[in-house]
């Protein structure tokens, strides 16, 4: 409880986190930072507030998946969302190269801080490897819910169903994904775990201070009888199993008013089944009022940097923006 509590003041909806890294700004685009991590066997007395948070979700990741004790690194970051903004189907990697393959962190996790309003999570097993998808878990929202998966898989946010339960209403998740090499994210202003190495805050950000600030530390005694977190064996409408996660797809097809006179295709790939994954899917979800993306020009929820169509000045009928640097999460 004092770590949710922790957590959810410091990206709280007047949190400085939020408006010192222009969360908000549809230019920003993703962003994360990042930490090393200590030894596993490493106690806890040393660590400020926020580096306690990321050991017990690195430990309470690795009594599902024992893999992730060789992680090294930790990248992390947050979202804010209002109720009807989803999140694009996408991959968690970096890339080394245009001839090297994406590496993935060895376990992605998501952490509920709020649940009271958007949609769930959804993981599937389709890899950059398999590129076929072939069944799907969601993760309803869930204050202090945690879900912990195979960071090589892909996944998604959905949009909340039904109107939002108040205006103010925001999904707010923290994630943390392990990796076992540098993932190359900006160093947290708060520094790293070796104290020989943290680097101080950079001026002006006071966002930093409020991760880092004393948190009630458990006695020792109490910490030596809970032992090692341990998750249940099976949590009933913790994880929904979803058999068919995509359904057919049909892009606009032009109806021929002469038999040698048929309308000009209009949308990518008319006539055909859409890529989620490809950048002209937005020019089919911008008039859906879905939730992936907002009704106003300029006003991605994505935070795809003004790079997709519906931002981006070039977009227009037939005009692909380029693809959104950085924006892998």
């Amino acid at each position: 409880p004092d770590m949710l509590a922790h957590m959810q003041a410091a990206l709280g909806p007047s949190a400085p986190f939020w408006t010192e890294n222009a969360y908000d700004s549809p230019g920003t685009g993703f962003f994360s930072f990042q930490d090393r991590l200590p030894a596993f066997t490493a106690g806890s007395s040393d660590l400020n507030s926020f580096q306690r948070v990321l050991q017990h979700l690195w430990h309470t990741a690795a009594s599902q998946v024992p893999a992730v004790k060789e992680a090294r690194f930790v990248e992390w970051w947050a979202h804010t969302r209002p109720h009807s903004s989803g999140h694009k189907i996408h991959f968690d990697y970096v890339s080394d190269g245009p001839e090297s393959n994406p590496r993935h962190p060895l376990v992605s996790t998501v952490t509920f801080l709020t649940a009271g309003c958007g949609g769930p999570t959804l993981i599937t097993d389709q890899t950059v490897a398999s590129e076929r998808t072939t069944r799907g878990w969601l993760v309803p929202p869930q204050p202090n819910r945690l879900a912990c998966f195979d960071g090589s898989l892909l996944h998604c946010v959905l949009p909340g169903a039904g109107p939002s339960p108040a205006e103010e209403a925001r999904r707010l998740t923290f994630m943390a994904a392990f990796w076992e090499a540098d993932p190359r994210a900006p160093p947290f202003p708060g520094g790293p775990v070796a104290k020989a190495q943290r680097p101080r805050p950079a001026a002006g950000l006071t966002w930093p201070s409020t991760f880092t600030r004393a948190m009630p530390q458990p006695p020792a005694e109490a910490q030596k009888r809970a032992g090692p977190p341990q998750l249940p064996a099976s949590a009933p409408h913790a994880v929904l199993p979803v058999a068919e996660v995509w359904e057919p797809v049909q892009g606009p097809t032009p109806k021929a008013k002469k038999p040698k006179k048929t309308a000009a295709p209009k949308g990518p790939r008319a006539g055909v089944g859409l890529d989620l994954l490809g950048d002209g899917v937005f020019l089919h979800f911008d008039a859906l009022g879905s939730g992936l993306l907002t009704a106003k020009k300029g006003e991605c929820s994505l935070n795809c940097g003004g790079t997709c169509p519906i931002c981006s000045p070039e977009s227009g009928p037939g005009k692909t923006a380029a693809p959104a640097g950085g924006g892998r999460k």
